[in-house]
């Protein structure tokens, strides 16, 4: 990766407009990843003196400045409290100590990486993105629109509730990226299904969400065809690391597991 230029900015306005005038002009959080999806920067914009990185509780919600490292989300006391402890559960899950001291929730989310364990979580929760310049968008949508990254990812909120989690992630060894991941949510009896690393960027699996939603009273007949509706809706393909249809039979096996484990409240 050539990089030409590197750029401390003195403030956010600035930061914004020099990465506004040349499409290969891009910011810096980490930089873990960024490595394997550019070839060219012009300029760098690094952002760690602008952005927080703290984790930060309030009475309805929590705050997590783009800046927090992944190490950070995999200690914290708080996220551990809150969703089954998804969020630590799959920061836990990413490589070593060395890489999530760099890599940052912030980076991981705009970076919309394919093999991402974080934003399989994430999107669970369907977690509340805070741009400089867009203001707050909801992930799922940054996920699936073309919503043009040419702007900062400052915090992710985080709406406090009783959501019961469950994350799963498949890999050759505990440090290797996933061969496939799950998350699995239960807030109120409303169920949200995720997978991710298929590979492809984390989805929900909405034909099986709302087929399963919609009942009242859910027997392993029922948990069956949502896993049958979620492995036949969802995307798979082959690489070096498993095949589509093995992809697609774990995506089956780990949603039923999940959605057992918050269906009768096992975190």
């Amino acid at each position: 990766m050539e990089i030409r230029n590197y750029l401390v900015p003195k403030s956010l306005d600035e930061a914004i407009m020099v990465l506004n005038q040349s499409p290969d002009n891009h910011v810096f959080a980490g930089g873990a990843w960024i490595k394997n999806t550019l070839k060219k920067i012009d300029t760098a914009i690094e952002l760690s003196t602008l952005i927080d990185s703290k984790i930060k509780e309030y009475p309805n919600y929590i705050e997590i400045g783009a800046m927090c490292t992944l190490h950070d989300l995999e200690e914290s006391a708080l996220l551990k409290q809150y969703f089954g402890g998804i969020i630590a559960k799959a920061s836990q899950s990413i490589m070593g100590i060395t890489v999530k001291n760099l890599a940052t929730i912030g980076g991981t989310i705009v970076g919309k990486y394919s093999f991402s364990d974080l934003l399989t979580a994430l999107l669970a929760i369907d977690v509340t993105l805070v741009f400089h310049s867009k203001g707050k968008l909801k992930l799922s949508t940054f996920l699936t629109t073309n919503y043009p990254v040419k702007d900062i990812l400052l915090s992710i909120i985080i709406e406090k509730n009783q959501t019961l989690g469950y994350y799963h992630k498949v890999s050759r060894t505990s440090l290797d990226f996933a061969i496939i991941n799950v998350a699995v949510t239960n807030n109120n009896n409303r169920y949200s299904i995720v997978v991710g690393a298929r590979p492809g960027t984390a989805a929900f699996a909405l034909s099986a969400m709302n087929y399963i939603n919609q009942l009242k009273n859910i027997t392993e007949q029922d948990i069956e065809k949502t896993c049958e509706l979620a492995a036949d809706e969802l995307s798979f393909s082959s690489n070096f690391r498993g095949t589509k249809e093995y992809r697609k039979s774990l995506a089956f096996v780990y949603i039923k597991r999940g959605l057992k484990a918050v269906i009768n409240h096992v975190s």
